[in-house]
């Protein structure tokens, strides 16, 4: 089982990712350490063809509910801090 913990503490449990979203999270996990830019991170993490949006995903929670993007939307906005741009 996969946990992330957010920025403010709270860990998010990763349990119902299939192998094709667990290798997504990894390289966007990578992605964030290596502190890419954050535009790229975003187009990468974020865009609408993402793995977090998926059909399957959009079937088993609301946006808000998902947490593969919870902890996508808290790796990007420390990047966006870290580079000046939120």
């Amino acid at each position: 089982m996969i946990t992330h913990t957010l920025r403010d503490g709270t860990t998010i449990e990763l349990t119902d990712l299939n192998p094709e979203e667990e290798a997504f999270y990894w390289q966007v996990l990578e992605k964030f350490q290596r502190k890419d830019r954050w535009v790229e991170f975003n187009h990468f993490a974020l865009s609408m063809t993402s793995l977090a949006y998926s059909p399957r995903r959009r079937q088993m929670y609301p946006d808000r509910d998902n947490p593969l993007l919870v902890v996508l939307k808290d790796m990007s906005v420390q990047l966006g801090k870290e580079q000046g741009f939120i």
